[in-house]
């Protein structure tokens, strides 16, 4: 989980440990492309925010895909594609997360990525 806002970085992650899922997180993008380097196991979902200081998104995934491309990717985002701020950064066909989110909506979100994929997740 990649997230530069605190608080919704230790609840999302929380969230998801207490689904059964090991999660490894991340305040910024740089930092995620870090322990993708020296993680020993397979990290098979990337749950980052759009936009961020230093590394957004995007770019973030690119790094993540050339390092990993077993990974999938789930993006997050409070914006919407008609506010512009996500016109041309994420592939059209990826997968997203609208913030705010309920707890089960991750989880659902979290699944479907990973079943998309052919991995199965905690039951």
């Amino acid at each position: 989980v990649v997230e530069d806002e605190e608080t919704l970085l230790e609840l999302t992650s929380d969230f998801l440990k207490k689904s059964g899922y090991r999660v490894l997180s991340a305040r910024d993008g740089m930092t995620a492309v870090q322990i993708a380097r020296s993680f020993e196991g397979p990290i098979h979902l990337l749950l980052t925010d759009v936009m961020m200081p230093k590394l957004n998104g995007p770019t973030l995934a690119r790094h993540i895909a050339d390092l990993r491309p077993e990974t999938q990717i789930l993006f997050m985002t409070g914006h919407t594609e008609s506010d512009g701020a996500l016109h041309g950064s994420v592939p059209k066909d990826s997968e997203f997360l609208q913030k705010p989110f309920h707890r089960d909506t991750l989880i659902r979100k979290v699944r479907q990525t990973l079943n998309l994929a052919g991995q199965q997740g905690p039951a």
